[in-house]
């Protein structure tokens, strides 16, 4: 069920053989955001992927091979899960995706935030290769050049425990050695940020919003027992929040106030919404 709140409307999809409930076209638009977290094997993916891109032509489509999916309260593997954000006030703006290496990710995470800088610039969500990327540095160019108080989240995408080959979407297209990342601008749009080890969420005074609670995981930490964590975190949501995420090669985190990092010891947790106010 789509959920609505004061501003966006929210609904997120699980694919393994089929769809888990049908698409709905009606949230296609050019204030569409949609991520995808799925698995690395590209013959796996290409029939969800192909009908994705066939219903919403006009959104933006941001995503990333993973070592695990999480689709609300649960955990999987070599499947297929999206959120789908139709904002209502909120400006999107997708920056142009880029080969990436480690030499040259500093200088790519500086171009990338260039790109998306802007007085109204409220948050970026950003992807990158797994392999070749050096994701200390790519986070370190990009708080070079945005304010601290901007939230950046995002992770490097995974291979599970193959560690041979991930995947960006560019072009709404699988591809190597890529890196993405989308600008959200705007007064009604809120993206609150916090790594769970340390988290003291007070949620309370969401329980109107259509909230995407997104979760971003280590690898090292996906072996962990995860249903009853995901059930409880999920537990800490409003009721029309709806949750996904996915386990990286290194999460893209940056906590109020401090500059981005790359971090790979905790689980990142990132709560989008839209209000009207």
């Amino acid at each position: 069920m789509v959920s609505k709140g004061y501003g966006m409307l929210l609904e997120t999809y699980h694919y393994t053989e089929k769809w888990d409930k049908v698409l709905s076209s009606a949230l296609d638009s050019k204030n569409t955001l949609l991520i995808v977290f799925a698995s690395a094997n590209i013959e796996h993916i290409r029939t969800p992927l192909l009908e994705l891109s066939n219903i919403f032509k006009n959104s933006i489509i941001i995503g990333a091979s993973t070592a695990g999916e999480i689709y609300m309260d649960e955990l999987f593997e070599d499947s297929f899960v999206v959120a789908v954000m139709q904002f209502q006030n909120t400006r999107l703006r997708n920056s142009i995706c880029t080969l990436i290496s480690a030499d040259n990710s500093y200088d790519d995470g500086v171009d990338i935030a260039n790109d998306l800088l802007s007085s109204d610039l409220k948050g970026v969500f950003i992807l990158s290769d797994g392999l070749n990327a050096n994701g200390s540095k790519l986070t370190e160019g990009l708080s070079s050049v945005i304010p601290n108080n901007i939230p950046i989240t995002g992770g490097l995408a995974g291979d599970a425990e193959r560690f041979e080959q991930t995947w960006i979407l560019v072009d709404n297209k699988p591809m190597t050695g890529f890196v993405c990342a989308v600008g959200l601008y705007g007064s009604y749009i809120h993206m609150l940020h916090s790594s769970l080890i340390e988290s003291n969420l007070h949620l309370d005074a969401y329980k109107n919003e259509a909230i995407l609670s997104l979760l971003i995981g280590c690898f090292s930490r996906s072996t962990a027992p995860k249903k009853e964590n995901l059930e409880a975190i999920l537990n800490l949501m409003p009721p029309k929040a709806q949750q996904i995420g996915f386990y990286s090669y290194g999460e893209i985190s940056s906590l109020a106030w401090e500059k981005c990092d790359l971090d790979n010891q905790t689980m990142t947790l990132t709560l989008i919404w839209e209000s009207k106010i």
